[in-house]
């Protein structure tokens, strides 16, 4: 009788604990679906859209370029395992191309890049964009697809360009209105592969475009004090934040991320960073993370200019669904630092 009255509270104990447990919502509905994407703003995206049902893995998490890193044994694993696998395309990530066509079967593999209406700009060929470097700006006025100069550049939507994929600057989500775009696509196709969440896919999706909105006019007032200040870029990664919010990369210390300028273009960088007298002469060289720096701060401490590190992949931000919004207010807080 007495083991009796212990075990009553016990069970009675229990039973409190299994029904607060059943009455949770169930955060984890679709424990099995297995989301690889490939870089991390674009993972913070879908995992803002996915935020409650599951959490999408990021392949590349290291301190490493798109353009150039090679896949480990672990991220091929990965891409092989995953039900769905989400990339900026070819455009940005053609090293990941054959891999990726080798290992996942083409229904799994979901290319941004190829999405109606997002503002999609041609790569700029030569390095120098502005002033004294007219050349550099005649090539975009002599695009064979009639259509670069006048309506890219005029931030319209653009698809289904005439260029070769490797001609199309895949940097696409440093502009908020593609990166809402690309929140709506990845909304709808989560809905077609997991049905029973499509609610709330769309309703994260609605939440998180809202977000962008609200951080875009905030970033919008804080860059007026350096809209139009010329800066000089590692390479060209920032037309559409440039186009977008206003400000002005003027050129590029390579034309080739990974390898350093040619004699002729580095003679050229010379000129350019000689002339302070020039409208178009720089206030600042932005560095990458990513990739080795000796020739952007030589030129910087050659010249007397100031250089500041420049992240628009996150390399020190935590990945999830905040990770979007660190970045583009880390870039704007970097851009002050180095114009202001």
């Amino acid at each position: 009788m007495r083991s009796l009255k212990i075990l009553i509270p016990f069970f009675l104990f229990l039973s409190i604990i299994y029904a607060w447990y059943h009455k949770q919502p169930n955060l984890e509905s679709s424990p099995s679906l297995s989301i690889v994407v490939t870089i991390k703003p674009i993972h913070s995206l879908v995992s803002a859209v996915a935020d409650g049902i599951f959490t999408p893995k990021l392949l590349m998490n290291r301190n490493a370029s798109p353009h150039t890193h090679s896949l480990s044994p672990d991220e091929v694993q990965m891409l092989r395992s995953a039900d769905l696998v989400i990339w900026v395309g070819e455009i940005y990530e053609a090293h990941m191309k054959q891999i990726l066509e080798k290992t996942v079967p083409v229904p799994k593999i979901f290319t941004l890049s190829d999405k109606e209406g997002l503002i999609l700009y041609p790569y700029r060929k030569e390095s120098f964009w502005e002033g004294e470097f007219e050349e550099a700006h005649e090539h975009s006025h002599n695009c064979d697809c009639g259509t670069c100069d006048e309506h890219v550049h005029e931030g319209h939507e653009h698809h289904g360009h005439s260029h070769s994929s490797d001609s199309i600057d895949g940097h696409l989500w440093l502009d908020p209105n593609n990166a809402m775009i690309i929140v709506n696509e990845v909304s709808q196709i989560l809905s077609r592969i997991d049905p029973s969440n499509a609610v709330r896919y769309k309703e994260n999706a609605a939440k998180t475009i809202t977000e962008i909105k609200h951080m875009d006019d905030g970033l919008q007032e804080r860059l007026k004090p350096i809209k139009g200040k010329p800066y000089l870029l590692y390479h060209d990664a920032m037309q559409y934040f440039d186009h977008h919010f206003g400000t002005k990369a003027i050129g590029a210390i390579t034309i080739e991320p990974g390898h350093p300028p040619k004699a002729q273009h580095f003679m050229r960088l010379k000129t350019l960073l000689g002339d302070k007298s020039s409208p178009f002469h720089p206030a600042c060289i932005f560095t990458e993370p990513q990739f080795e720096n000796d020739a952007s701060i030589n030129l910087a401490e050659q010249f007397s200019l100031r250089y500041h590190m420049l992240d628009y992949l996150g390399q020190d931000i935590s990945s999830g669904p905040r990770a979007y919004f660190e970045i583009m207010n880390q870039m704007v807080d970097d851009l002050l630092k180095g114009l202001s």
